[in-house]
Order: C-alpha cells, then sequence, then structure tokens
C-alpha cells in the first residue's frame, strides 16, 4: 500500500501543471492556433497543382539557297583567250562578255514533325530604276519539283535588257541614273506535318547594275530562311515539394506544441473581488497575520468590529498582538482577528 501510495505521489509530482494566468494562456493558445491555421492553410495551397505555360514545338525547317554564275567570255588578251570565268576568278569587264549562266541551288531541311511534299519555282527578271521598274517574262518550271534540293540553270542575256532600257529611256526621252537588273528566285514549297499541310514562299534576289564597264553583283549570293512553328500549352504540375514536406513538418510541430502546452499548463482561477481585496490585504500586511483553521466563536468575548483593515492593524500595534485570520472561500467570507483578553477586534468583508 505504502508503494502505491509513494507512486501516485511520484506521478501526481511529474504531471504538475504550470498555473498561467488566465489571460496569458489564452493569449498563446490564441496566437499559437493562428500560426497553426496559417500554415495548415499554406500547405494545402502548395499542394494544389500550379498552371504553367510551356512553348511546345511542332515543326521546324530551314530553306537554304545559292547563286553562282559562269561568264562566257569572248576573245580576249586579259584572261589569255580563256572562254569561261567562274564565281570570283576575276573581274567581269562588260566588253568581252558574250553571255552569263546563273545557276540557283536549294535544299529544304525539315528539322522536326515535318517532311518535303514538291515544290516549284519562278525566275522573275525585272529592270529598277530610282523613277520607274519593268518586270519581264516569268520563267517557270514545267513540273513540280519531287526532291527536297534542286538546281536551277538559266542564261542572263545583260545585252537584252540593255537593250529594253535604251528603248524605254528613248521613249520617255529621261535618262534614270540609277539603273539595275533584279533577279528574284521564288521557291513555293508544300510539305507535310503530322496533322497539316504547310505552304511556304521562299524569296532569294540579287541585283546587277546595267551600262556599267564592269558587272557587279549587289546582294548576298547565299540565304538561308529559318522556320520554327510553335504554340502555347497550359500545363499542370505539382506544388513545391520541398515546400510542401517543411510546411507540414512545421505544422505537426506546432500542433504538438499545442497538445503539451494544454496538458501542461491550466490557468489560474478567476478571482472575485472580495478574494483580490484579501490578497491585497495579505501581501501588504502578511507579515503581521497567522492563518487558523476554524472560525473563532465569539459567544464569551466581546466583540468590536473595526471599520477597516488599516484600524484593526493600528489596533495590533498597540497592544503587541499578532492578527489571526480565517477564510472562508466557499461562502467568500474573510474575518480578522485581533483578540485581548475578554474582547476581540474583528475585521471583516
Amino acid at each position: 500500500m505504502n508503494e502505491n501510495n509513494q507512486k501516485k505521489k511520484l506521478l501526481h509530482v511529474q504531471l504538475k501543471k504550470i498555473i498561467l494566468p488566465r489571460n496569458l494562456r489564452l493569449a498563446i493558445l490564441l496566437i499559437s492556433t493562428i500560426f497553426l491555421i496559417f500554415f495548415v492553410l499554406f500547405t494545402l495551397f502548395s499542394t494544389q497543382p500550379i498552371q504553367q505555360s510551356k512553348i511546345i514545338d511542332d515543326y521546324e525547317y530551314l530553306h537554304s539557297g545559292s547563286y553562282e554564275y559562269t561568264a562566257f567570255l569572248k576573245n580576249n588578251t586579259i584572261y589569255n583567250n580563256q572562254s569561261e570565268l567562274y564565281q570570283d576568278q576575276g573581274k567581269l569587264f562588260r566588253e568581252i562578255i558574250d553571255h552569263i549562266n546563273l545557276k540557283y541551288s536549294y535544299t529544304f531541311y525539315g528539322y522536326r514533325n515535318i517532311t518535303f511534299e514538291q515544290a516549284y519555282y519562278q525566275i522573275i527578271p525585272t529592270i529598277r530604276t530610282n523613277y520607274w521598274n519593268k518586270t519581264f517574262a516569268v520563267i517557270v518550271n514545267e513540273t513540280t519539283i519531287q526532291s527536297p534540293s534542286f538546281n536551277i540553270i538559266f542564261p542572263l542575256n545583260l545585252s537584252y535588257y540593255e537593250k529594253l532600257l535604251s528603248r524605254i529611256n528613248n521613249e520617255i526621252n529621261f535618262q534614270t541614273n540609277q539603273q539595275s537588273l533584279e533577279i528574284s528566285t521564288k521557291i513555293f514549297l508544300t510539305a507535310k506535318t503530322i496533322n497539316d499541310t504547310i505552304h511556304d514562299t521562299f524569296v532569294h534576289n540579287i541585283m546587277i547594275p546595267l551600262t556599267s564597264k564592269i558587272v557587279n553583283f549587289d546582294g548576298n549570293f547565299s540565304r538561308t530562311k529559318p522556320v520554327l512553328k510553335s504554340h502555347k500549352e497550359i500545363i499542370e504540375v505539382s506544388g513545391y515539394r520541398t515546400q510542401v514536406i517543411f510546411l507540414s513538418v512545421l505544422s505537426t510541430f506546432i500542433f504538438i506544441l499545442i497538445i503539451t502546452f494544454l496538458i501542461l499548463t491550466k490557468s489560474s482561477k478567476i478571482l472575485s473581488k472580495k478574494q483580490k481585496q484579501f490578497l491585497k490585504i495579505k501581501k501588504k500586511y502578511g507579515k503581521w497575520m497567522a492563518e487558523i483553521k476554524e472560525k473563532i466563536n465569539g459567544t464569551s468575548f466581546k466583540i468590536i468590529y473595526t471599520k477597516t483593515i488599516e484600524d484593526l492593524i493600528k489596533i495590533s500595534e498597540e497592544i503587541s498582538k499578532t492578527i489571526l485570520y480565517y477564510t472562508d472561500e466557499k461562502n467568500n467570507n474573510y474575518l480578522f482577528y485581533v483578540i485581548d483578553e475578554e474582547q476581540f477586534y474583528v475585521f471583516e468583508f
């Protein structure tokens, strides 16, 4: 029996709760609960799918084209009667040129989700001046081209276009100071994707000044045109994993703290007005007081009631007697006594 009692007492001591002022305890619980609710809601929000935009490439391809010329020469001394002059082999002096052949090479490169279907071309010569332009007969292929890489060879008779230029200038009786022949090559492409048919046009121009002593080609001999078709797609991804784990652990920790706080603490009792007054008196005059367990029966004494506790303190000091007090917390009644032989002084509230 003694061992059991000792264990119960030990358990009672171990679980003795910390008494906190009621308002302080409620404030701590309220703040902790607010934090817990905030982190729980934030955790739930973080686990929701997040919408993100992603660029999806549908298809990709490249146009590539280049010009190359071969000049056929008249008898000449400067090039030792050489009959042909290839690109970048020397200056093209107009007087020794018989005619020029232009070669245009085109290649289609399909990189992603696209295949070449067919193509056709147009060669469009145009005389351009700073006042007027004149387009001439268009050269076109007779059949569609089935290969993604092909060559076009066509003659370039500069004398023909120079004569046309001279005729127009004579007709209008006006001499322009800027006059060139533009050669425009247009490739009309058809290609297939997974879900669609693509139609595209690739244009490559070069300029050749007319009535010049030296034939020069203005513009880039080579040109490329990359094409990338893409679209934006909205996808849903899961929330931030690391953030969710951290918030979950933090929320659990706060919850455990709240439960532990509730177990290990309790609020102090709510004191009545009389209880507060008693504690105030005891704090101020406690060193002159002694508590008694039972109420004094005053039938054999002459009872004198004082108006205030201060009056009772004065009497205690004058007769050098200790103040006795009895508390009846059940009935919320407090009695203070000073006994002097056959009479005693009492303050009650």
